[in-house]
């Protein structure tokens, strides 16, 4: 994703950025995964539900002199670790929608760290605002010309291979539903977003962050043995009226396919459904089934499952099981598995190394 990939640049070289695009393309979510993967702390502050105060400050008597003292405890624990020498990423949602008094102490705490007269570490201080598009942002104000050349702007659209990694990781929600509902958008690309136009007013509808959303809800739906009407209700006040009774179509799927240890079972001669959609939830229950339960003889079998999908017109529905399972090997309730790589895994080697997932295997 090329805009992640700027995002990345622009913190590196501490240069500030705003990342334009509409609600629910997972922002806030990547904002977090950069910092968890750096190292680094992050915190939150939203435009529209701050006071001039809590970046502007109040005014405080210090060692007899009058300073102006932030109240956001955000700020002041970004201070506190700044000054250790420990980086740390502040994010500023909803840049233009923040009242006017609000979004000057935002610009200035961004283009001069300073807030009120409390000055943050230059070096290790990394500022990130978002902002939705004019166009569709409420109350929105613009940034005047001398503002915009301080930032770096990026068009933020989350790409599909992103999301669904990230789902794939099981870090953005069960993995279990969250290989589910990646299978379906694998397979229906067109329902992964939807524009926030008119129509959808007071109404639900598809973006990553609803669909991520709904993979959380369909787990503590399952968990609490919800049935079939409460579901649908959940999918479709998630996502909206039509993807969700799609979805629901697909997810009900689940009942024409065998037990994934059943699966596993006969990996060596089961056969593969026709159908692409029911192929697909076959090989995410699989990969699910092998993350949550990853002994050798699972491994094993699944490897030599997916394996016989080779020059078929599985192969692509097998790739999710495969990537869910190359995942393990970098997390620690998979490392005993390095030393039972099985020579099927080696149809699916591009996507190791792709993921970096063979570092350190044997």
């Amino acid at each position: 994703m090329i805009a992640m990939q700027t995002l990345r640049v622009c913190l590196d070289a501490n240069i500030p950025c705003i990342l334009w695009g509409p609600d629910g393309e997972g922002k806030t979510s990547a904002i977090l995964a950069e910092a968890k993967a750096r190292g680094w702390h992050c915190f939150f502050l939203i435009g529209s539900n701050l006071d001039p105060t809590d970046i502007g400050g109040i005014p405080a008597i210090i060692d007899g002199e009058v300073s102006r003292l932030p109240v956001a405890l955000a700020i002041r624990e970004a201070k506190r670790l700044g000054d250790l020498g420990e980086h740390v990423i502040i994010f500023l949602d909803e840049g233009n929608t923040a009242a006017p008094a609000v979004q000057a102490t935002q610009l200035t705490l961004v283009q001069e760290g300073l807030a009120g007269d409390v000055q943050l570490s230059k070096k290790y201080t990394h500022y990130v605002m978002a902002a939705n598009p004019p166009e569709i942002a409420v109350n929105a104000s613009d940034f005047q010309p001398p503002t915009c050349t301080r930032m770096v702007h990026i068009d933020w659209k989350l790409d599909f291979e992103v999301w669904k990694n990230g789902m794939l990781s099981g870090e953005w929600a069960p993995l279990a539903q969250a290989s589910t509902v990646a299978a379906f958008l694998d397979r229906r690309r067109g329902a992964f977003r939807q524009d926030p136009s008119r129509e959808f007013i007071n109404k639900p509808r598809a973006t990553p962050r609803t669909w991520t959303n709904l993979a959380c809800l369909l787990d503590s739906a399952v968990k609490s043995g919800a049935p079939r009407d409460v579901v649908h209700t959940l999918a479709c006040g998630t996502v909206g009226d039509g993807m969700g009774t799609e979805f629901m179509g697909f997810w009900e799927m689940r009942e024409s396919i065998p037990a994934p240890d059943e699966i596993l079972s006969q990996a060596g001669t089961i056969g593969f459904p026709e159908r692409g959609d029911l192929c697909y939830l076959m090989f995410s229950s699989v990969g699910a089934y092998v993350s949550e339960n990853p002994t050798v003889d699972n491994w094993e079998k699944a490897w030599g499952l997916v394996a016989r999908t080779k020059d078929t017109e599985h192969f692509d529905k097998a790739a999710l099981c495969a990537q869910v399972m190359a995942r393990l090997l970098s997390q620690d309730s998979g490392k005993h598995l390095r030393k039972h790589l099985p020579k099927e895994a080696g149809v699916f080697a591009s996507m190791f190394r792709e993921l970096g997932a063979l570092k350190g295997s044997k």
